[in-house]
């Protein structure tokens, strides 16, 4: 648009005006100049822009506003779906929650029972093994017991046996306890490292997963755990019957049968109030156990089969006279045990002991704890006395020069029970030694040699 044609538009729109009023007899004159009505018309604009806008805002708020409102009601909704949803994920995690919590419950009491059984027997074990302890003591005098070896070498020597006690440890249940210590020791680094913080599951996974994995990942090393008693009580076991079999086997050189002394048992053992079929070793690997017991039990029950046995047996060797009758074995064998042919008549007879020279009024000794049953002079024996060792066991000391004890005394281990002499049927200082089994005679040396056997663990 040129100039001339804007000056012209605006002398059209806004040309000088005039305006006369008259009022009452009197005339008023006005003049609008073109910058008052360009004034004038700007304003008129804006007005009618600001009200046009205005409606316009008024319009869209309402708009706005309605949208705001249908967004928060659909956030409220979402919220309280998601509270819901965790409401009933938190009734689900607490039931599974109680439900683990009762397993775990019933896994720890379970591990507790097997512990406790396993405590009890290793009690025994260590009772067991104060016994063999004793019994070692007991028997290391017959370090130097040398029996038929040398026999005629000691009818023609008159040197003496000085012996010395050798505490050597042959008990296998006390190997057995040093097996178990690091057993042991991995077994609470077991617990600790299941016990242990775990790593935050990452991924999609949800709450209720994350946790019924760690649950079934502690189940997992409760179960774990289990095993570990059945391998303790596989090994113990096994270390037990070793230690019956090798008891049965020195028991067994004594002549007696090892059924025979464990029938003859009797009231000595120290359980009492406890009984049941005797089940030897060798056939209780293989005796019937319920099917239904888990295998800590089936394992419980035959290690407690083994040590049971082992006690009964530990304690039958505790009560055999297994040395010699004579202090520190000082004493040389003159006869031995069956026929022989008679000092006297010159002909064969059954001797039914064994005869052990020494020095006149060298100490003879009980050779296990017993009651004295007969202090006497009798017959061919001269001063005799004779020890009952319970269940069927006694034993005879003849030819004393004098008794030390009286009928119904009660004797320890190597007590002093006379002197030895020749008064009886003798031809000279000596003590006739006997050792009687369910009323018949039995060869002393093999009660000997078994001794010696114990202390040497062969």
């Amino acid at each position: 648009m040129s100039a001339s044609t804007a000056a012209k538009l605006y002398r059209w729109a806004f040309p000088h005006r005039q305006f006369y009023v008259r009022s009452r007899g009197s005339v008023a004159f006005y003049e609008l100049s073109p910058a008052t009505q360009i004034l004038f018309a700007s304003a008129i604009a804006a007005l009618v822009l600001w009200v046009a806008y205005a409606s316009v805002m008024v319009i869209f708020n309402e708009d706005i506003i309605a949208a705001k409102d249908r967004r928060h009601a659909n956030r409220v909704a979402e919220l309280e779906s998601q509270i819901f949803a965790l409401q009933v994920e938190k009734q689900e995690l607490n039931g599974v929650l109680q439900l683990a919590e009762e397993r775990f419950q019933n896994h720890t009491a379970n591990l507790e029972g097997k512990y406790r059984k396993l405590t009890n027997l290793w009690m025994k074990k260590e009772a067991m093994l104060r016994d063999r302890t004793e019994i070692k003591r007991k028997v290391a005098v017959m370090e130097g017991f040398a029996g038929r070896r040398n026999f005629a070498e000691r009818l023609a020597t008159e040197g003496a046996n000085e012996l010395t006690i050798i505490a050597e440890s042959i008990d296998p249940v006390a190997r057995m306890s040093k097996g178990i210590a690091p057993q042991t020791q991995s077994t609470m680094s077991f617990v600790t490292a299941a016990m242990a913080p775990k790593p935050v599951y990452g991924g999609k996974a949800t709450m209720q997963n994350v946790f019924i994995k760690r649950i079934t990942e502690y189940e997992d090393r409760l179960i774990a755990l289990r095993r570990i008693p059945v391998s303790i009580l596989r090994e113990a076991n096994d270390e037990a019957q070793s230690n019956v079999d090798k008891i049965e086997t020195q028991l067994g050189t004594t002549g007696i049968s090892v059924n025979e002394l464990v029938a003859n048992l009797g009231g000595v053992n120290r359980n009492s109030g406890v009984g049941g079929p005797l089940i030897p070793l060798h056939t209780a690997r293989n005796a019937a156990v319920d099917p239904e017991l888990d295998e800590f039990d089936r394992q419980f029950a035959r290690a407690s089969l083994a040590f049971n046995r082992l006690e009964t047996l530990t304690t039958v060797m505790s009560r055999l006279p297994l040395v010699t009758p004579v202090d520190n074995g000082r004493y040389r064998l003159t006869s031995g045990f069956g026929y022989r042919v008679d000092p006297f008549t010159g002909r064969g007879a059954l001797h039914s002991g064994t005869d052990l020279a020494g020095d006149h009024g060298t100490p003879i000794l009980a050779t296990a704890t017993g009651k004295v049953v007969r202090a006497e002079r009798t017959g061919a024996y001269g001063n005799m006395v004779e020890i009952d060792h319970g269940f069927g066991i006694r034993t005879r000391y003849g030819h004393l020069s004098a008794i030390l004890v009286n009928e119904g005394d009660r004797v320890g281990f190597r007590q002093k029970v006379g002197l030895m002499g020749s008064t009886g049927r003798s031809t000279g200082t000596h003590l006739h030694y006997e050792i009687w089994f369910r009323d018949w005679a039995r060869d002393p040396m093999k009660f000997f040699h078994a001794g010696r056997f114990v202390h040497e663990g062969s």
